[in-house]
């Protein structure tokens, strides 16, 4: 969100002449509490300066977010969403395990190319692991598809 908040602050006022919100739109899924998810983004919104706000980086530009403009769509009626979680599964099927303990490294060599890159850097832009000193013992599989995003 930290990318696309400033993506849309600055490509915006280019294209329409002002600050348009950020539309965020989240899969509608049974159970999950959209309301919660509105709260900790207002929560974030204002803690973001002070020592507690982890994300040292970057943050959001919350000109263009407004966490109560949330939506949850149904995939099937919002193609980005499909393409969203696309790329989702196959990020999670290219690090963890599944259960015969089987990493799948040449999904993320096929998006690589694709992610974010600042000063050809992808690990910490386009792509990062939270928290960002996590440590964890790797199999050979999972290390090949963490070294593909610049990890290793």
């Amino acid at each position: 969100m930290e990318r696309a908040s400033h993506i849309c602050a600055k490509l915006s006022p280019k294209i329409y002449g002002e600050n348009r919100k950020l539309r965020i739109i989240f899969d509608e899924m049974k159970g999950f509490n959209y309301n919660q998810t509105k709260v900790y983004l207002e929560y974030l919104r204002g803690r973001k300066h002070t020592d507690w706000y982890w994300n040292n980086k970057r943050s959001i530009d919350w000109n263009v977010v407004d966490p109560r403009a949330i939506e949850p769509k149904q995939p099937k009626n919002e193609p980005a969403l499909m393409i969203a979680d696309w790329l989702a599964s196959a990020i999670f099927a290219a690090i963890d395990e599944d259960k015969f303990g089987k990493v799948h490294p040449e999904f993320i060599q096929i998006i690589a190319p694709k992610i974010l890159k600042i000063d050809g850097i992808r690990k910490t832009n386009g792509f990062c692991l939270l928290p960002e000193a996590f440590a964890a013992p790797l199999t050979p599989d999972q290390k090949r598809s963490l070294k593909f995003v610049g990890y290793g």
